[in-house]
């Protein structure tokens, strides 16, 4: 998309992203063991959206 809606709809999709990362570094501090669980859940995540698309 070109012009002003492009540029609005990037912006909001940029802004939710930000906030479900500051979320997810936000609750980090009550995982056992974040260094493995935070980049495992990501993967997981990544994987079952892909499996769930196909």
């Amino acid at each position: 998309m070109f012009g002003t809606s492009g540029i609005l709809s990037e912006v909001s999709l940029i802004f939710l992203a930000y906030i479900r990362f500051d979320s997810i570094s936000a609750n980090a501090v009550e995982i056992k063991n974040p260094k493995r669980a935070i980049p495992l859940g990501i993967v997981l995540f990544l994987h079952s959206q892909k499996f769930g698309a196909s």
